[in-house]
């Protein structure tokens, strides 16, 4: 737990025993996000899950924070590197891939406290930017289809090039200038979620943050009910 200067809190990081040995377990690929404000506090929820023997989503970190900064996930991490120290096992050994969105300061504490992990970003919410700025692109269905096959189907390197240029031509003249835009998110970051690339390592056939949105949700859902149980009681 963490407070500022006002006494207010900062940052509240939970890992209980039971996360911590799942961690060591089944930890070679984390999965983490953030839900925006969905509590009484007004404070981010970040939450880290695994996938267990069982191919079942389980949490292995929460933390609550009042800011989304570097800082703050470079915090959180260091709390789980000391979780995982008390049961003598070294985070660095143990997580070999993480799994996030597209959130810029994440991505640098993830870099910068976990610089042996590989950074895989949610195919979902790179499709979702693309949405947001560049139109309706993938509402085409010859658009999206062929995006669909360089991104999850493709896993040789020159048939991939051929496919992409071909894409380009299929784009050009769809979005215009928001083509520099398209190759930003595809071609910069296609090492962080295309098939060819993200499959060289140990992945556990994990593309998106789906495990620990549904975690979000499950939670949201409960607590929404809880509220309205007692709502209902008081009345």
């Amino acid at each position: 737990m963490e407070a500022n200067a006002n006494a207010q809190l900062e940052r509240l990081f939970y890992m209980s025993k039971d996360m911590i040995y799942r961690a060591a377990a089944f930890g070679q690929v984390l999965v983490i996000d953030t839900t925006a404000k969905t509590n009484r506090f007004d404070m981010y929820l970040f939450l880290a899950s695994v996938m267990d023997n069982r191919s079942k989503s389980s949490i292995v970190c929460i933390c609550f924070m009042r800011t989304e900064t570097a800082m703050d996930f470079g915090w959180i991490f260091q709390q789980m590197r000391q979780a995982m120290v008390s049961i003598t096992c070294d985070i660095d050994q143990i997580i070999q891939v993480v799994v996030s969105d597209e959130d810029k300061a994440m991505m640098l504490a993830i870099k910068m406290h976990m610089p042996n992990a590989k950074q895989m970003l949610c195919r979902w919410h790179v499709g979702q930017n693309i949405h947001l700025n560049c139109g309706t692109l993938l509402s085409n269905t010859e658009i999206r289809i062929q995006y669909e096959r360089i991104v999850e189907e493709i896993t040789d390197e020159e048939q991939w090039n051929t496919e992409w240029n071909k894409l380009l031509s299929m784009i050009e003249s769809e979005i215009g200038p928001s083509v520099n835009y398209f190759k930003e998110q595809i071609y910069g970051k296609r090492k962080q979620i295309c098939k060819l690339w993200v499959d060289q390592y140990m992945n556990m056939g994990i593309y998106t943050t789906q495990r620990a949105e549904s975690q979000h949700a499950v939670r949201i859902s409960i607590t929404l009910s809880f509220h309205s149980h007692v709502r209902h009681n008081l009345i």
